[in-house]
């Protein structure tokens, strides 16, 4: 077995038996974190609220069921614990960690004590950020964190009075692979920009990888491709509600799958798509974003079904259409127009 069934904590240095103290308000806690599909690894901060003085700490994380370590199909190990920018930074005298089952590992664990005698420092802030192999997730996959595990072992804080008996609260790990932009305008790529999430309503702050199913779909919303490397597994783009994309010049949009522009969607700018499958079009194209401007399309077949302008010509693929009438610019087709 992994540890016997009676919880063995390190304070100081010393093997002492868990003992029921009263708790002081100390709160631990891990967040719920969604994680984009296609991520090889996330940082996840475990916290603390309370401020009582502390001077050691010991951490289990169990994710999931254990995984191997209980006997069960494997889990996404933590590989990692780091304590740069963490509370225990606070402490002159420094501080040592220890592990009886270190990382990589599905319930890993670590042991903290301040290195001198006397000194404690506040239990409010990060008390240390893991890190989660997620490369072998995939979507929709989600799994547990907790501060305790299926042996009796459990998180906690010691002060100068003894155990805190903390109040833990854990969290999960989710995989996602389909994101909505949730409302307001901002960049595609930027995560400190993004209004991309995967639960509608919350801001993730999640940038969109190859993986990722993409919908544009909030009245008002304007997203502009204004960086590199940007891509999405498919996209759609004002199914129901005003919505705009711009692919801002010299930018590239990646799609691997189909791209939609509904009644409602607007597709502007001087950049290039490209698809691995169909772009439809039955909104607005207005390439140079209402003036000016190529917009260049990839691979792909495209389909001009809405308001593009007076008159489209396409011609064969590699040349030059131009939009007449209400929207003027340049649009290079790399495919066919078909009705």
């Amino acid at each position: 077995m992994r540890r016997n069934v009676f919880q063995v904590l390190t304070w100081g240095g010393c093997l002492l038996f868990s003992a029921a103290l009263p708790t002081q308000g100390a709160v631990i806690s891990i967040a719920d974190i969604f994680v984009i599909e296609g991520t090889a690894s996330v940082d996840i901060p475990v916290t603390v609220v309370g401020g009582d003085a502390v001077t050691d700490m010991v951490l289990f994380v169990q994710v999931g069921n254990g995984g191997t370590v209980t006997s069960n199909p494997p889990v996404p190990p933590v590989t990692a614990f780091d304590f740069t920018g963490s509370l225990w930074e606070a402490a002159p005298g420094g501080f040592t960690t220890s592990s009886a089952f270190p990382p990589p590992n599905e319930i890993p664990d670590v042991g903290l004590n301040l290195d001198v005698s006397g000194e404690t420092v506040a239990a409010t802030g990060t008390l240390v950020n893991l890190t989660l192999d997620t490369s072998g997730m995939s979507g929709g996959e989600s799994y547990t964190l907790s501060l305790a595990t299926t042996f009796g072992d459990v998180t906690d804080l010691q002060g100068p009075s003894g155990q805190l008996n903390a109040e833990l609260v854990g969290g999960s790990v989710t995989m996602v692979p389909e994101l909505a932009w949730f409302g307001g305008s901002g960049k595609w790529s930027d995560p400190g920009n993004d209004n991309w999430t995967a639960v509608p309503g919350i801001d993730q702050n999640l940038a969109p990888t190859a993986n990722n199913a993409m919908t544009i779909d909030v009245t008002g919303s304007v997203v502009t491709v204004a960086d590199d490397f940007n891509s999405a597994a498919t996209l759609t783009v004002g199914d129901n509600n005003t919505s705009k994309l711009i692919i801002a010049d010299t930018k590239t949009l990646d799609v691997t799958g189909n791209v939609t522009i509904g009644a409602s969607g607007t597709l502007s700018g001087s950049g290039t798509i490209s698809t691995g499958g169909s772009i439809v079009i039955y909104g607005i194209l207005s390439a140079g974003d209402g003036g000016i401007g190529t917009l260049t399309f990839g691979n792909g077949e495209i389909a001009l079904v809405g308001t593009y302008a007076a008159e489209v010509v396409v011609p064969e693929p590699g040349t030059t259409a131009m939009l007449l009438g209400g929207l003027a610019g340049l649009v290079v087709l790399g495919w066919r127009r078909r009705r």
